[in-house]
């Protein structure tokens, strides 16, 4: 919500005219999903923006969920891209993901794991953004709280089962103990231009 609320003030503000669609991916996981989707869609109807709702159809996996349905909800969004000439996609997410994705392949090890996010890069020929990077969640949801605007909490987000709620709480842990997320985005930042740089000068050998 942040990000189509960002996109539409940024058109107002700078007379853009230039079409953009948005995309919502139900992964058909809660009984609520549906209905969240669709407040996304009264909302983006209320502006005359274009909107898509993208379901997860079918039987899902009993293990490897949260990878599972990551890995789903790219192929659902660059799939109606390519098939809607879309060229850019934008991501909403925040420094809370770089950090929690970089612990977590910290854990699994290699020097991929020393890396997170990037603002930008190419999947299967499609531009995709992400200009949050350097915000908080908590920055988003407070600019959305003074523009009157809510938003969907998915519960799954705070079951300790998945293991991205339990590195969200040991990064709360971290910061209480002096180590803030800003400074864990920072090495990320540095260790992925340092990944880059590896990579271009081997594949140069």
């Amino acid at each position: 919500m942040a990000l189509l609320a960002s996109v539409l003030q940024m058109r107002q503000q700078e007379a853009l005219d230039a079409p953009f669609f948005v995309l919502t991916v139900d992964h058909d996981l809660r009984s609520e999903s549906a209905s969240e989707a669709a407040s996304v869609a009264g909302f983006c109807a209320q502006f005359g923006v274009n909107h898509s709702v993208l379901t997860w159809h079918g039987a899902k996996p009993s293990t490897a969920m949260a990878e599972r349905g990551r890995m789903m909800r790219r192929g659902l969004l660059l799939a109606e891209c390519k098939a809607r000439g879309i060229r850019q996609l934008l991501l909403a997410h925040t420094m809370d993901d770089v950090c929690e994705t970089l612990l977590m392949r910290v854990r699994r090890g290699g020097l991929r794991g020393h890396a997170s996010i990037v603002p930008e890069t190419r999947i299967s020929g499609i531009r995709v953004l992400r200009p949050f990077l350097a915000l908080h969640r908590s920055d988003l949801r407070n600019a959305l709280r003074r523009s009157g605007l809510s938003w969907f909490d998915d519960p799954t987000n705070a079951n300790m089962q998945y293991e991205r709620p339990r590195v969200r709480q040991a990064l709360q842990a971290m910061a209480r103990d002096g180590l803030p997320m800003d400074s864990i985005a920072a090495y990320a930042t540095v260790m992925g231009r340092w990944r880059a740089v590896m990579a271009q000068r081997i594949a140069s050998i």
